[in-house]
């Protein structure tokens, strides 16, 4: 009794926690750090060695849990802003974009709009689409769930609506510029019947041109011969499609290509 005792810490290879390791006369202390990768069971072997050259070797168990974690919200969505004067105004967006799961869990994304007056707000599986009514900041709430523990996420978003004719780009219908990889759909608003879709290719290949509605429903496909390399032009029949927004999506060879929002008036 009142005798020093040496703690010794055996040699480990725990990597995934950082941990410290401390003894002084007859106490030690053992602190540890983890995070979401470090979940499972981690041993330590400390030897314990008394005045008069007793040891004894005693084990510390960890055992660190996989503690779930929310759905993030991408901040590059907080602010939207929009020009009621564009033609192309409306906006678009994959609910995949505007959240992400750190742990890979699927989850599901819930909206709401507390501005009806002032934008137009449609929610389906597949895209979130706002729509311009009128000048004048809107708030959106939107919230993305796992359906694990604390697997909840709530945001507010604001969409800010201007009505500048001047900051509307050049080029509805006129001069066409596409490199590889990207879609112009001309004219955008669709006035007839029919629009012309229009992108270029690498290489010759089975092209499918696709049409959604702003829920992400399939309202129309149409399928081309093998195009070739280069500039590529397609007309796509819409007149049996009401006034609206949609999206016009590309598949070459079966993969996806391009998509773009157009606008049916």
């Amino acid at each position: 009794e009142g005798d020093a005792i040496t703690y010794t810490l055996k040699e480990n290879s725990n990597d995934a926690v950082q941990y410290t390791f401390t003894s002084e006369g007859d106490m030690a202390q053992m602190t540890f750090e983890t995070d979401y990768s470090s979940a499972g069971e981690y041993v330590w072997e400390v030897e314990v060695e008394d005045a008069l050259g007793n040891k004894s070797t005693n084990e510390v168990v960890l055992k660190v849990l996989d503690k779930n974690r929310a759905p993030v919200f991408n901040t590059e969505y907080e602010i939207i802003e929009l020009n009621i004067a564009d033609p192309n105004a409306g906006y678009v967006v994959h609910p995949g974009e505007m959240f992400s799961d750190p742990d890979g869990d699927s989850f599901n994304v819930l909206a709401g709009n507390y501005t009806p007056d002032i934008v137009d707000l449609t929610f389906g599986n597949y895209t979130i689409g706002i729509t311009p009514l009128k000048e004048g900041t809107a708030f959106l709430v939107f919230g993305a769930d796992d359906g694990k523990e604390d697997g909840f996420t709530v945001v507010g978003v604001y969409v800010i609506i201007i009505n500048d004719p001047s900051a509307v780009p050049d080029g509805i219908g006129g001069e066409i510029n596409i490199g590889v990889g990207e879609m112009e759909v001309s004219p955008n608003p669709v006035l007839d019947s029919h629009a012309n879709v229009n992108f270029m290719l690498n290489e010759r290949g089975n092209v499918t041109i696709e049409l959604f509605d702003i829920m992400g429903r399939p309202v129309a496909a149409q399928r081309a011969n093998k195009m070739g390399a280069g500039f590529n032009q397609q007309q796509v029949n819409v007149s049996n499609l009401s006034t609206g927004v949609y999206i016009v999506r590309i598949l070459v060879d079966g993969k996806f290509f391009a998509s773009e929002k157009i606008i049916i008036d």
